[in-house]
This record gives structure tokens, C-alpha cells and sequence, in this order.
């Protein structure tokens, strides 16, 4: 049953704020902690691989529990899911606070990944159902900047903290944010519940093939891999996944819809964006990890280096508006990947030993992801027909944290393999950046192959109308009043 306790005015400015707190969140823990690591680790007296883990492990229980998080929020409501979010991410900030070993904060990373995965996908749900249509853009700007001060904020005050003070009053700012996002959640209105099923098997078919396969990259990475655990883990992961495939085509609330990938070219873009946002995480999490254990800087000065590797992301992102006046979203999205592999081979080829001019690819490369993140979106939106739309979303968020957890397991395990061996010419973290850009050589052909399809194809998208969003965007909006009507959601 939808309430409402303040007035519709003061829904427009509240619900854009309340919602950022649980994105914002997300972004600060993540961009926080990659410069954190290092020093958490030696504090619990951990190892690299445990820190690869405590990456990972938040990531992994996000992807688990995304795509059950629409069903789970038509059950029990979009507000309560998102407190109910919060409130998982604030605990295991708390429970990370007072950590003294590894398992206790690899619990709390794990608790902080099921918590983003209920607040991130309500946000919109409880913007639109809090505030008027003519305000909904101003909301989403708001929403959106307000909330990517994490990327910035995150790594500064991650490096500041942890060598000022310590690690640990990152998360006490997070519990604090948690309290206050749950506090003005319960001031929103709320959309109606209605009855469904979770796909349990799903969840654990899918995010068991997910944990397997990472666990037998992890174990790669070893300096002495236990090859029989590296073998088991990885057959394991193919059988599993097959039968989440299986669940999915059976099950009629599936927590994947493979009916999407039916989609013309809609495979492509999900390739494409598996493989460079792997490039992405991994090569993050392995730039802030050498600067700091090989390279014998701070971790501050290591988290100014994050900042300008992300400097450019949302500069990027009103790239993609200005240049898809001339140029189809796809026809940018393989430029945009030619330049960040290019980006990658700069980077490759001057390291970090001249820091000042190891900036300059770094720049390019946030300048390339932001276009890259924002144009996988508008290409989906383009190809995908608006009756199959959220369901080609979800994919492609679930497809995001995949890439990631992939990147870091495997990328982190070539970046130890290389110290392991004594690779020095070059060194290990150029040698990382150069196996992004091998690793992003299928997505950069991939992207070429959709430019080409789109070209032959009788309606190609360079040739759609102009107000093909506006469209799309009234069409969705038709559904989202429907299920607030009550309807079953379809």
C-alpha cells in the first residue's frame, strides 16, 4: 500500500538525495577500499589472494542476489527493500569497523554486497513513484551527481583516512550514511506489493557457477596453485551454469530472461561489455595494489593516481551526447574502445616510473569508460524492443559485475604470476595494462561487428527517429504506473 508523509513538493527534492545515498554508497565503499587494501591486509595479517577475496566477495554477493531484487521488492515493496538494503550495508560496515581477522570482514564485505544489490535497483523505482514527470529529469541529475561523488570522494578519502588515521572510520562514515538513507527512506512513498516467486534455484545455480569459476581463477594466481582445487572448480562451474540456463527457460519468474538475447545484436554489446568492464575493475584493483607494495607509495598518494584514472568518467558520459549527433551510439562505442585499448598500451609502455606522464593515458582511460559505460546503455535502449527493455537492462548490469569479478580474479592472478616469476622488463603492473588491452580486443571486435550489422541492417539505428527515447521512455513509464495500479508485472 503506497503512503505518503510529506508532500508531493518535498518528495521531488528528498527522493533524489534519499536514493543517492544508496548508489553513492556503493561507489565510496568500492573506490575507498581498492587504495585501503594494502594496509588492511597487513593489519589482519592477510595475504594478497585474502585481498583479492575481500574485493570480490562484495561483488559477487551483489551479483547473487541482483537479479531477484525486482521480485523480492514487488513482495515486500520498493521502500522497505531499500531500508531493508541499507540496513544489510550499514551492518556490515559496522561488523568491518570492529574486524580483527579475515573471515569476520570477508562476512561484513559480503553483507555490504547484498545491501547494494537491494538499494542500487530501487532507487529509480521509488524516484519515479515520488516524483511529477515534468521534475523526473532534474531528479535523475541530481540523483546521478550527488551520487557519483563516490568515485571521486571515495579513493581520496580512502588514502587520507587509512594513512592519517586508520581504515576503519571509512566504514563508521558508511554506518553513519546508512542511518540517515533508512531515516529518510521511511519519509518516501512507497509502490504497492504484490505477490510473487523468487527464483531460489536460480540464485544459487548462478551465483554458485559465478563463485566456482572466480575461486579456481583465484587459486591461479597463487605463487604454488593447488592445480587439482584450480581443475575441480572450474568443472564445476561449467555443469552449474548449464543448470542455471536450464532453471531459467523452465521457471516462469526467471532471475535471467534469456529471451533478450534474442534481441538482433544484443549478445555483441554484452560481450563487449563484459570484457572492458573486466579491463576496468582488474586494472584498478591492480594499479592501486603495486603503487602501494611495489612501488613504495602512500596510500594516499596511490589514491590520488585512482582519482585521476576516473577524473574524466562523467565527462565521457556527455561525450556520448554530443558526439551521437553525427555518429551512431555504436559507431562510438568502437571508437571509445579503440581508445581505451590504446590507453592501455600507452600505459603499458611508460609505467609509473615518470608518474606525471603515467597520468596522461590514465585521463584517456577515464575519458573512454565513462563514453563506453554511458553508450552501453543507449545502444540496449536503441536495439532492444520496449516490451523486453528492463529485462535488457538488468542483463546488462548483471553483465557489469560478472566482467568485474572476472577482471579482478583473473588480472590479479596474472599481476601476481608475473612479481612470482621476477618479470621486471616490464614490469608487472605494465604487463597487467597490456593484457587489458589483449583482453579488450574481442570487445573492440565485437563493437565493429555491430557497427556493420547496424549498417546492413533494414532499419539500421542511425536511421531511427530522433525521439526514439522520448518513446521508449513513455512506454516505460506506462508499465511502472501499471504495476502501481496493481497489475501483475509481466
Amino acid at each position: 500500500m503506497s503512503t505518503s508523509r510529506v508532500t508531493p513538493a518535498a518528495h521531488a527534492t528528498l527522493a533524489p538525495v534519499t536514493c543517492a545515498i544508496g548508489l553513492g554508497l556503493v561507489m565510496l565503499d568500492n573506490n575507498a577500499l581498492v587504495v585501503s587494501l594494502p594496509t588492511i591486509t597487513r593489519d589482519i595479517g592477510a595475504d594478497e589472494m585474502a585481498a583479492r577475496w575481500l574485493f570480490v566477495s562484495f561483488m559477487l554477493a551483489n551479483l547473487t542476489l541482483l537479479p531477484s531484487v525486482g521480485t523480492i521488492a514487488a513482495i515486500v515493496g520498493r521502500r522497505r527493500t531499500y531500508q531493508i538494503g541499507l540496513a544489510l550495508f550499514g551492518f556490515g560496515s559496522a561488523l568491518a569497523l570492529v574486524a580483527q581477522s579475515f573471515w569476520p570482514l570477508l562476512l561484513a564485505r559480503v553483507s555490504q554486497g547484498a545491501g547494494g544489490a537491494l538499494t542500487v535497483p530501487n532507487a529509480a523505482a521509488l524516484l519515479d513513484a515520488n516524483v511529477p514527470t515534468h521534475r523526473r529529469t532534474r531528479a535523475v541529475a541530481t540523483w546521478v551527481t550527488v551520487s557519483s561523488t563516490g568515485i571521486f570522494v571515495g579513493p581520496v578519502m580512502g588514502g587520507f583516512l587509512t594513512n592519517a588515521v586508520s581504515w576503519r572510520l571509512v566504514f563508521l562514515v558508511e554506518v553513519a550514511a546508512c542511518a540517515a538513507g533508512i531515516a529518510l527512506a521511511g519519509r518516501l512513498a512507497d509502490i504497492g506489493a504484490t505477490r510473487q516467486r523468487v527464483d531460489f534455484l536460480g540464485m544459487v545455480t548462478g551465483g554458485g557457477a559465478v563463485c566456482l569459476a572466480a575461486l579456481g581463477i583465484l587459486e591461479a594466481g597463487r605463487a604454488t596453485p593447488n592445480w587439482v582445487l584450480v581443475g575441480g572448480t572450474l568443472g564445476l562451474a561449467v555443469p552449474t551454469f548449464i543448470a542455471f540456463l536450464a532453471i531459467q527457460r523452465r521457471v516462469s519468474h526467471p532471475a535471467l530472461d534469456l529471451k533478450v538475447f534474442a534481441q538482433p545484436r544484443f549478445g555483441a554489446v554484452i560481450g563487449a561489455c563484459a570484457a572492458y568492464n573486466a579491463t576496468v575493475a582488474g586494472g584498478q584493483y591492480v594499479l592501486s595494489l603495486f603503487l602501494q607494495t611495489q612501488h613504495g607509495m602512500s596510500a594516499s598518494a596511490a589514491g590520488w593516481v585512482a582519482f585521476a584514472a576516473m577524473a574524466l568518467l562523467p565527462l565521457g558520459s556527455q561525450l556520448l551526447s554530443l558526439l551521437t549527433r553525427f555518429r551512431t551510439p555504436q559507431q562510438v562505442m568502437y571508437w571509445a574502445s579503440l581508445g581505451l585499448t590504446t590507453a592501455y598500451v600507452l600505459a603499458g609502455v611508460i609505467g609509473v616510473d615518470v608518474l606525471w606522464l603515467a597520468v596522461l593515458p590514465l585521463l584517456a582511460m577515464g575519458l573512454a569508460v565513462g563514453v563506453l559505460f554511458a553508450g552501453d546503455t543507449a545502444v540496449v535502449m536503441s536495439m532492444v524492443e520496449s516490451r523486453m527493455l528492463a529485462s535488457a537492462l538488468s542483463t546488462l548490469s548483471l553483465t557489469r559485475q560478472l566482467g568485474s569479478i572476472l577482471g579482478i580474479a583473473f588480472l590479479g592472478s596474472l599481476h601476481q604470476q608475473l612479481i612470482a616469476v621476477g618479470w621486471s622488463r616490464p614490469d608487472p603492473l605494465q604487463g597487467t595494462f597490456l593484457a587489458c588491452a589483449v583482453v579488450l580486443l574481442p570487445a573492440v571486435w565485437l563493437l565493429y561487428g555491430n557497427v556493420v550489422a547496424a549498417g546492413r541492417s533494414a532499419l539500421p539505428d542511425s536511421a531511427m527517429p530522433a525521439n526514439r527515447g522520448v518513446a521508449l521512455n513513455k512506454e516505460l513509464n506506462k508499465e511502472l504506473n501499471k504495476e502501481r495500479g496493481g497489475d501483475e508485472p509481466r
